[in-house]
Parts: structure tokens; sequence; C-alpha cells
């Protein structure tokens, strides 16, 4: 990979790109696969291949600084925040998160997931008709992530809270990496629900995942410390699972 000259400029902090980023991106694939950013000071591949070897190539990429390119990896994703982990621990705490997605597990789940889907249907069963994907399609996913993780579904208490945060989380300035004081309240707001709620499973265990990972242990040590803190390596676990999964309902 060589890097080429730049006749554009990729900035994703502008308002400019933010708007419309894809002839960029196209300029990028044709002319600057390997586009480095003076500005910002990062490099940016546009290129499948390019990204494949990079992606596949651990011990000459490493992902210890984290993927984003904004101030996110250090103030909202925690020293457990998956993508931001190297092997071998990468390889370690992906393998306790990964048993609860295997098929059989999820499997396992189905009378709890035909709960949720009834539970949708029968929020307008009786209206005659409906749009099933606004209504039952989109908000679906969600659900079921929240009842196999472990989080209060749409009716408990707690969860218009969490979706207001998720909106929060994204908040930002045109042509700027720093988190707005919306973000960052957003950010410490679920840190603490999620100390709370893990403390809680640890005394009192349920049937989901939350309950798993605080129980967890890599190589006879605990994954959860015993005083649990934003800084704490399950708090960074918890919020790229929850990133991950989840999404705010529209509106």
């Amino acid at each position: 990979m060589t890097t080429t000259p730049t006749a554009m400029e990729y900035d994703p902090f502008s308002p400019v790109c933010q708007a419309d980023p894809f002839p960029v991106y196209r300029w990028m694939r044709d002319e600057a696969p390997v586009f480095h950013s003076e500005k910002w000071g990062w490099y940016a591949l546009s290129r499948f291949d390019d990204v494949r070897a990079t992606a596949t190539d651990p011990d000459t990429f490493l992902s210890h600084e984290g993927i984003d390119i904004d101030d996110t990896a250090k103030d909202q994703s925690g020293p457990g925040f998956l993508p931001d982990i190297d092997n071998p621990r990468h390889h370690q705490v992906r393998k306790v998160v990964q048993l609860h997605f295997l098929p059989r597990r999820i499997g396992a789940r189905e009378d709890a997931i035909r709960i949720v889907v009834r539970g949708l249907v029968a929020r307008w069963r009786d209206r005659g008709s409906e749009d099933l994907a606004e209504e039952l399609a989109w908000p679906l996913p969600n659900e079921v992530f929240f009842t196999v993780l472990g989080l209060p579904s749409a009716e408990e208490e707690g969860r218009g809270q969490l979706d207001r945060w998720v909106h929060e989380l994204k908040d930002r300035r045109p042509d700027d990496t720093r988190l707005t004081p919306v973000a960052k309240a957003a950010t410490q707001g679920i840190q603490d629900y999620f100390i709370r709620l893990l403390e809680d499973r640890r005394r009192a265990p349920q049937d989901d995942v939350l309950s798993a990972l605080v129980h967890a242990e890599i190589d006879g040590v605990p994954l959860a410390d015993e005083h649990l803190r934003p800084a704490s390596g399950i708090l960074g676990l918890k919020m790229v699972l929850f990133l991950g999964g989840s999404r705010a309902p529209r509106g």
C-alpha cells in the first residue's frame, strides 16, 4: 500500500462530508486508497483488500489505541471495549461473550423471544390494520437483544431513559472531535446505570447475559472487578455490546 497525494480532503467531521460523504468515498477508492489526514493525524483505508489485509494482520496493525477517529475511543469505550483489545486478551474476552450467542444458546431462549413478539403484536392487534415493518420488524431486533442481554423491555422502568441516552451519545458539533456536554452526560449516565445493574446481577443472578458476564472468569480470574467503576474492563465490554446491539426508537 502506498499513500496517494490528495486533491480532495476526507474530513468526516466537516458539515460538507456529513451532508454527503459518498463523492469523497469514491474519490478515496479511486485516487487515495491510503488517505492521510494532515489535519487530524490519521490514515484511512477505503479499498476492501487493504482493509482486510490490515484487519487480519494484528501483529503489524494493533487496535489498542482504539478504532474511532474522534474522542469516543477513550471517553465512551473503556478498557474492555472489544474492538480496542489485541490478542491474546481479545480472544479470551470474546470467547466468554461468544458462548452466549451461539445458535443453540439463542435457540434455548425461543420461549422468551416468543413472548417479546407477542407483546409487540398485542400493542396493535385491535387496530384493524398496521404497518408491520414499522410496528414489528423495526422494534423486534432491539427488543430481543434487550431481553437476551438482560436490559429492561419497552414497558419496564428505565427503558425510556436508555433510549434517550442512545440518541444523546451521538451528539457532536461540526468540525470538532470532542464529545459535547450532552454526549458526555449520556455516557456517564449509561456507565452509572450499568454499574448498578451489574452489581444487582452479582447479588441476584438471572437468566441473562449480564448475569453470566459479571460472574465469568478467565483463567481463574474474575472478569468483573470487585468494585465496579467506569474504568472496569467489564464496563467497556458492556458498552460495546450495548452500542453494537441497540438502537433508539424512531422519532
